[in-house]
């Protein structure tokens, strides 16, 4: 029996979900930290999103492969190039489904006025992870329909903030919280820009979703390029928004800022109303990440980077062993980094999310011009197009995981010395036959 595939309007949904229900939700709190002036880092960070999804745009139009940013990192760097792209990105994603179970978990314990010590953190965040893997596994399609629910969940409220909300915007409460810290404009962008980048981080879910979708050469493109630009709109306008009717010093407190804003503008009982859909919009997107988590591993099982049970399904399709096993390890993570502070427990998972997911951007664009080639496309205009797209999202990946922290470097390249240690013992499955002997 054929598979269903998706049809790009269903991908484009998945993929805005992806981003905005893992960057919304607590983004007004944690720009807070920093003030007004993060606006900087949403300038530069928008440009670099946007053109990130130029260039997966491109790549998705030359690929003849449908295996995401694997695939594309090996026209250039080979089995070792696409081994690594696949592995730091399964790790990103891994990692980051669990600060996403925390912003579900900050927001339903606002809702449900718990104070939650650091193992009741754990503990909710943990019940969150086994319930949206447990959706999964009921049914894949389940994953589309939820996408589509949490999307009007994110949407409406923001919708009305950046349609109506200039109503209560107040100039004097958006000055007032410029620079609260007196950080230099540099230090004040170097601070937000790893946040602001971790709200796009989904751009490319439509690429690793490349085998589950209808005609991917055509629709991959448009899902990544209307996600990002939609998204970008609505993050941009909608934080500005918020940042002038509260000021820093009330947002920085709240684990619920978008409840808080509500509640503000109307009365406590339409706050609650809000942080309920949040939480809903929230755990939608959680269910569809971790229906993106389950088939990055699959896929990477299947070429042999990872061991074989991850790719053993269901009679429905899904990857039911994987998804438990990917489940059981983010429950130890979501206990380790447990804390009392959601904003500290929230930042630290980030920062290693966002450096890690920043290596497969790096090979994938690297990989453009010499995609291009192998397409047979020979206009020198498109080609120095793609030369300028490389260089500039290189750079400002760089840029972003210079920003991420030392601690955060420091992890995340062990992170890629293990992949290298595991790519070391599989490598004979690839390699071999391209051994040289004297």
């Amino acid at each position: 029996m054929q598979q269903k595939k998706i049809s790009v309007w269903a991908l484009t949904r998945i993929t805005i979900v992806n981003m905005m229900g893992s960057g919304t939700i607590l983004l007004p709190s944690n720009l807070a930290t920093v003030g007004n002036l993060s606006i900087m880092a949403w300038a530069i960070t928008t440009c670099g999103a946007l053109m990130l999804a130029f260039g997966f745009a491109r790549a998705g139009s030359y690929s003849e492969r449908t295996d995401g940013m694997g695939g594309y990192a090996e026209y250039v760097f080979g089995r070792a190039g696409a081994f690594l792209a696949d592995y730091t990105y399964a790790i990103s994603e891994l990692i980051s489904d669990v600060a996403l179970a925390v912003s579900c978990t900050g927001y339903f314990a606002g809702f449900m006025g718990w104070k939650l010590d650091s193992m009741g953190m754990a503990l909710v965040t943990t019940a969150t992870l086994w319930l949206a893997s447990f959706l999964n596994i009921i049914d894949e399609r389940l994953t589309v329909h939820i996408s589509t629910l949490a999307a009007l969940g994110v949407i409406v409220p923001l919708l009305f903030l950046i349609t109506f909300g200039w109503h209560w915007f107040r100039p004097s409460v958006y000055v007032g919280s410029w620079n609260p810290h007196h950080y230099s404009l540099v230090t004040g962008m170097n601070k937000s820009v790893a946040i602001t980048l971790w709200a796009f981080l989904g751009l490319e879910s439509a690429c690793a979703n490349m085998g589950k979708v209808d005609n991917p050469r055509k629709n991959v493109p448009i899902a990544v390029t209307l996600g990002t630009g939609i998204v970008a709109i609505f993050y941009v306008m909608s934080s500005v928004v918020v940042q002038g009717i509260l000021p820093a010093s009330t947002l920085v407190k709240t684990d619920s800022p978008f409840g808080l804003v509500f509640a503000t503008l109307f009365t406590p009982v339409v706050g609650q109303i809000v942080m309920v859909v949040m939480v809903m919009a929230c755990f939608g997107s959680l269910v569809t990440w971790q229906f993106t988590l389950a088939e990055v591993f699959r896929s990477s099982s299947e070429k042999g980077y990872f061991p074989k049970i991850f790719s053993y399904v269901n009679r429905r399709d899904v990857a039911v062993p994987g998804l438990l096993i990917l489940t059981a390890i983010q429950t130890v993570l979501a206990i380790q980094t447990a804390s009392p502070s959601l904003e500290k427990q929230y930042l630290e998972i980030v920062n290693i999310s966002v450096f890690t997911n920043c290596i497969p951007y790096l090979l994938s664009m690297a990989s453009l011009d010499v995609m291009q080639r192998r397409a047979r496309i020979t206009k020198k205009r498109t080609r120095w197009v793609n030369i300028i797209v490389m260089i500039f999202t290189q750079l400002y990946t760089i840029y972003t995981i210079t920003q991420c922290g030392m601690s955060t470097i420091f992890w995340g390249m062990v992170v890629i010395f293990v992949g290298w240690l595991i790519y070391g013992l599989i490598s004979y499955n690839f390699d071999l036959e391209h051994d040289i002997r004297p």
